[in-house]
This record gives structure tokens, sequence and C-alpha cells, in this order.
């Protein structure tokens, strides 16, 4: 089974191509920027990670986190491969139900849910609410006792497990319940009739590649639902282990660029990740479900972007300089978390990538680039300095920006009043279908009243 974009990439006659449709032609017929998704990988990755956790524990459920890319189009594929859902606002939720998910395959997570929105799940009576706090327990109580129902709760705790990169499992964070406060909370809702007490659930990181982070984290909540067990009597109908299986940010047709950090770089794959949560929830006192939310390893390597290089550069210190007409409105989580996605020149695709470019979006931001500028001043850059890209390289070409699945297309901007890009996907038949469209002038406005 293929577990990269670049499988899915072939080079023929000066050309490449994904999923078989010529990605120069589609540049050409839908502009740029824009994205493309394959349906090929997208359900290749949704079984992937659906056969492996379930051969290593049998009663897991894979709930997709929509945060990661909530296009309903990538949505009804996820529910047509058996995948449930994870949402963590009432939005989400609506899109979810859209999408064709049952109230039943939801879970609703996050740590600022409004009154409205718990009132919205749980008239919806969906499987489980993941609470955040003492409060937010009490506020779902009352509320599920005015509505006259009982509603599925979880506990959300913090293991205090840390991760590589983008830490939520300590108690330093804005999530979740501290381990020494969940007893006493759970025997708390115990005492609330209108409270049906389901699981714990913890979430420890995004792009979590360390299996050490697994394993403590897996044994802290196996021993807190024993503990829970041992004092309560209660049998938790779950435990949610979250999100955070890593994606490889290096993986292209290219040369890997080496030079970035070594999150990024995926170096655990799902296997080694369900055989140690696996063993751990092997060892709990009784029988309960796994759950699992992955979100950016399901969409990320199912998708790239097209940008165009509209201006050029060169300093008489000799750096290149190339413009191109996607900047960190389409892909914000390249200024705010100085995320690296692997760029090719698919104008110039069997030539060699090894003349050293600067590369900038079309912004007026400083920060508008595809390096650390901050982090060179400082000495310590998150990102390459440089991309390697062919010498010739110049206004007009095409690049992909590949791995752009996840937290790309769901989080544009119309910073600069530019227009979010169109969304492609190319589906089995090798049809390319607009799942979302490009925006025009007029949108900028539409929401505005003078």
């Amino acid at each position: 089974m293929c577990t990269c974009i670049s499988k899915h990439l072939e080079v023929e006659n000066d050309r490449l191509y994904l999923d078989g449709v010529d990605l120069l032609q589609i540049a050409e017929d839908y502009k740029t920027p824009v994205f493309i998704f394959s349906e090929s990988k997208i359900r290749e990755n949704a079984r992937l990670i659906s056969d492996v956790f379930k051969q290593e524990y049998g009663d897991c459920y894979i709930h997709y986190a929509l945060k990661a890319n909530s296009i309903l189009s990538i949505l009804r594929i996820l529910k047509s491969e058996q995948l449930r859902c994870e949402v963590s606002s009432g939005g989400e939720l609506y899109k979810a139900l859209k999408a064709g998910f049952k109230p039943e395959d939801i879970v609703f997570n996050g740590p600022g849910k409004t009154l409205e929105e718990l009132k919205y799940a749980v008239e919806l009576g969906i499987d489980c609410i993941n609470v955040d706090s003492l409060y937010e327990l009490d506020l779902l109580a009352n509320l599920a006792e005015k509505l006259k129902t009982r509603v599925g709760v979880s506990i959300r705790i913090t293991p205090e497990v840390s991760a590589p990169s983008i830490k939520t499992g300590l108690s330093k964070t804005k999530f979740g319940v501290e381990i020494n406060q969940v007893v006493k909370m759970i025997r708390h809702a115990l005492e609330k009739r209108n409270l049906n007490i389901k699981g714990i659930h913890t979430h420890i990181g995004s792009q979590v590649t360390d299996i050490a982070s697994w394993s403590k984290a897996s044994m802290v909540v196996v021993r807190l639902a024993d503990q829970i067990y041992e004092d309560l009597g209660l049998e938790l109908d779950h435990i949610n282990m979250g999100g955070g299986l890593p994606e490889d940010y290096t993986e292209t047709i290219i040369e890997r660029d080496t030079d970035v950090s070594s999150y990024l770089w995926g170096s655990i794959g799902i296997s080694e990740i369900a055989k140690t949560v696996s063993k751990s929830f092997k060892e709990l006192k009784y029988n309960t479900k796994l759950y699992i939310e992955p979100g950016r390893k399901i969409v990320a390597d199912t998708c790239l972007l097209l940008t165009k290089v509209v201006n050029f550069k060169e300093r008489s210190f000799g750096e290149k300089w190339l413009i191109v007409d996607a900047g960190f409105n389409i892909l914000p989580s390249m200024r705010i978390l100085r995320w690296y996605y692997p760029v090719i020149n698919i104008s110039r695709i069997n030539e060699k990538h090894d003349s050293p470019f600067r590369i900038g979006g079309p912004l007026c931001d400083g920060e508008d680039v595809y390096h650390d500028v901050e982090g060179e001043e400082l000495g310590n850059p998150r990102l390459p300095k440089y991309r390697r890209l062919p010498m010739n390289s110049q206004p007009g070409d095409v690049l992909a920006i590949l791995h752009t699945g996840a937290y790309g297309p769901e989080i544009t901007m119309n910073f600069n009043g530019m227009l979010r890009p169109a969304y492609l996907m190319i589906l089995q038949n090798r049809v390319v279908k607009v799942i979302r469209r490009r925006e025009t002038l007029n949108d900028l406005v539409s929401y505005e009243e003078v």
C-alpha cells in the first residue's frame, strides 16, 4: 500500500502527473495558486491507519479530526471509508452532519465550547463530549437536565507528557484536567444523573515523532483508567488517545532537504505507534474501546499547491530571489509555525534541483517568505536558508509545494486583499473536480456593510 504522495507522482515527457493528470495543464486551466487533492491517496491513508490500528487492537475506532481539513468532499470520502470524526466547534459539527456523519459517530473536543454549541451537541445526541474542566462538566450537567436528556461525557486529561513540536499534553497549557483531579471529578460527575461518564481523553500534541511520548502517554491513561475502576468501580466505555500521528514532510520526488527540524521527518511509523499504544491498552484490567483522532496524517500528503513565479531579482552579494503568487495568506503555518514544505519546479522537472534560491510570497510583509528570517538573525533558523531549484528557474515557471493538505486549505486568509484559491480533487477515474471555487473580488466585500 502506498505511504507517500510521491508514489502518486510520475514524470513523463518532461511533465509531472498526479494520478495521471498533467499538473502544468492544471495550472494553465485553473490558474494559480491552486490546491489539488488526490482521492486515491485520501482513501489509502484512511485505510492504512484503520487497518494498522485494528490489527493491533481490534476494538479501535478512527475519528478524523476536522480541524486538519473540513472540506465537505474530503469528509464524504472519509465517511465512505467507515471513519468516524472529531469536531472542535459548532461549525465543524454542522459540517460533519452535512457530510453524512451520524451523531453517534461524532466526538466533540475543545477548551472553549460555548453554551450554544453544547446545546447543539446535546440535542443531536452525539457519541461523546470531551469536557475540559469541572466548570464545563457542571455546565453540561445543568444543560442536560434542562433538556431532560442524558449526555455522554469523556474527561480530557493532561498526562504531563511532552511532544517534540506542538505540545498540548501538559498542565501548563490551556488544555485538560490535571491527573490528580480526575477521580474526584468523575466521582462528582457520577452524582449527576444526566451525565453518562464514557471515557477519558488525552492529546499530547501534533506531529509526535517520539515513540517514548506515545508509550508514556498510553501508560498514563491506562493506569488512570485502572485507578478509576479500583476507586469508583467504573469501567470506561473507551479511552481516547487523540491525534498526533506524524507526517514525513521531507518526502519528495527530488533530493530530500535534510536541513530541517527532526520532527518534520516523521521518523516513526503508524505501525510502531499502534503497537506501542496497544501494548499499554492490553494491560488494562478490563476491555475497553480505543479511540484515535488523526487529522494531519490522513490529509497532509494527499495534496499539493501549485504556485507560479511572478518576479525575480538577484542581489549584488549573489542571492537570487523568486517571488511566487502564494504566500502565507495561502500557507499561514509557513509563518506562524515556521513549517516546512518541499518545493519543486514542475516546469523544469527533469532539470537538476541544485541551485540555491530564496523564495518569497506576494504579500507586503517581510515575513512572507519560505524561510525563517527571524531565526536566521538570531542564529537558530528552523527552516533552510535556501531552497534548491533548477539554475534557470524564472518568472512563468510553476512550482509545486507538497504535503499541503492539512492546516493549509483550512486556514487561508484574505490578507492584502488576496483571494482564496480554488481546491480541486482528482477523482479515482482521473476526472478533475472543483471542490471549492476560487474566490472573486466580490467575495472580499460580501460580508461587509457600509
